[in-house]
Formats: structure tokens, C-alpha cells, sequence
């Protein structure tokens, strides 16, 4: 801070000798306005990014929600080609929309992708077993992914905040 006159500021005091004097007051240099200014931006950089952040949690959650969907769909399928009948007709997907008419004549063993391309053989038993692990995993994904949402949201809260004040500090 620097000390100047009061009469950059045109206000002088009169004291009991009746003669004007200048009243020192502060004033932020140059410097600091421009440091107060820097940090606004920081704040306001800050704020942007934890918006980024929300928005990916949030797109995160969504896929997460649409992968559950396809883990209840497949053990609707799996329980359902378990039981009743030895031969299920079906329409079996070659891609793009396309399906063909299809039976499913062998319900004991189901083949499952474990990526690359590489497919191994599994019991229903199996299979069920790895899409109930595959939902806890997603829950317990979930879960921390509402967790880091819910703190983001109480970081933006505190952010914006910080801005507002900065922002009436300096008017």
C-alpha cells in the first residue's frame, strides 16, 4: 500500500487552526489492483474447470446408469433362457440394426467377451455370478462418483463465493 494525499481524492480536513491539511489515507497501487485482479481470474479459471469437472461426472453417471440397464437386460435373458424350454426361437443381431432368425438349442454354456476379440465359454452359473460382481462393481463406482460429485458441487458453491466477494471488494 502507499500513502498519498487526500487530495488525488479531493478531500481536505479543516483542524482547529482553521488552515487545511492533507489527510493521509491508503490507497492500492497500481500492482495490487492488478494482483487483486489476477486473482479474480484464478478464481474464475477455477470456477470453469470444476463446471468442466461436474459435467464429466455427470456424463460419467449416465453411462454408468446405461450400463446397468444392460446388466439387468442380460440377466433377464440368462435367467430367462434357463428356464422352460429346451429350444428358445430368437432373432440373433449380424450388426447395424440387422437381425436373422435364430434358436438358441444350447442353454448350458454361454460365451462371454473379455475383450480383444477373445471370447471364453461360461456356465449360467458363471455368467450370473460375473453380472451380479459386474453390477457391485458399478455400484461401488457409482457411489464414488456421487461422492466426488457432491464435493465438486460444495467446491463450486465456495468458489463462487470467493468470486462475488472479490467482485464487490473491488467496486
Amino acid at each position: 500500500m502507499e500513502v498519498i494525499g487526500t487530495e488525488s481524492y479531493n478531500q481536505k480536513s479543516k483542524i482547529n487552526t482553521g488552515s487545511y491539511i492533507d489527510v493521509y489515507m491508503t490507497k492500492k497501487t497500481g500492482s495490487e489492483k492488478h494482483d487483486e485482479q489476477h486473482k479474480l481470474q484464478e478464481k474464475i479459471v477455477m470456477y470453469q474447470l470444476l463446471q468442466n469437472h461436474i459435467e464429466q461426472l455427470k456424463q460419467q453417471l449416465m453411462a454408468i446408469e446405461r450400463e446397468f440397464l444392460e446388466i439387468d437386460g442380460t440377466t433377464h435373458a440368462v435367467k430367462t433362457l434357463s428356464s422352460g424350454k429346451e429350444e428358445h426361437e430368437t432373432y440373433i443381431p449380424i450388426g447395424t440394426g440387422c437381425f436373422v432368425d435364430g434358436k438358441i438349442n444350447n442353454k448350458k454354456n454361454f460365451l462371454l467377451s473379455v475383450g480383444a476379440g477373445v471370447m471364453i465359454k461360461k456356465s449360467i452359473d458363471d455368467i450370473s455370478s460375473f453380472l451380479e460382481e459386474n453390477k457391485k462393481e458399478r455400484e461401488h463406482l457409482l457411489n464414488k462418483i456421487k461422492g466426488d460429485l457432491e464435493l465438486t458441487v460444495e467446491k463450486i458453491n465456495g468458489v463462487a463465493k470467493e468470486i462475488i466477494e472479490m467482485q464487490q471488494q473491488q467496486q
